[in-house]
């Protein structure tokens, strides 16, 4: 069974202490996890330099289609997404309601179509980049 969580104050005064035991913040981590705090796990994984819990994050994040998390804990790791992971995110982001979260996998994999489809969906509008290169695309094909 699991540990209390701890509050804002001894989160903080923890996970910033000068000497801290990778047990103590990998145990707090593990309390934040078992919580579904995945964020507040990561920072006392990384803390912790525990790259095997991290990464069972990463696996987490896969599951719930939280594409997010996912790029957060790879990004801890030192290592990129791979596009099986992300496409597999993306699906179970839409499986589960969550399409902004599908969207996210969908740019970064480079299926822009998908990612497109489902900014329509949403109703929202391109990237602000997005929008600028288009206009450029758009000069150059005028211009020729």
């Amino acid at each position: 069974m699991a540990g209390k969580v701890l509050g804002f104050t001894q989160k903080r005064r923890q996970l910033y202490a000068r000497s801290v035991s990778p047990e103590k913040l990998m145990r707090a981590g593990d309390d934040f996890l078992e919580a579904g705090r995945y964020d507040d796990a990561l920072n006392f994984y990384h803390r912790a330099e525990a790259k095997d819990r991290i990464a069972k994050v990463a696996e987490t994040a896969v599951a719930r289609g939280d594409a997010a998390l996912l790029l957060r804990a790879r990004k801890l790791l030192g290592t990129a997404a791979t596009p099986e992971e992300l496409s597999e995110t993306a699906a179970k982001a839409l499986e589960n309601g969550k399409p902004t979260l599908a969207m996210v996998a969908y740019e970064r994999i480079g299926d822009k179509e998908k990612a497109k489809e489902i900014r329509a969906q949403l109703g929202l509008s391109p990237p602000k980049k997005a929008i600028e290169k288009q206009k450029k695309e758009d000069e150059t094909e005028v211009a020729e």
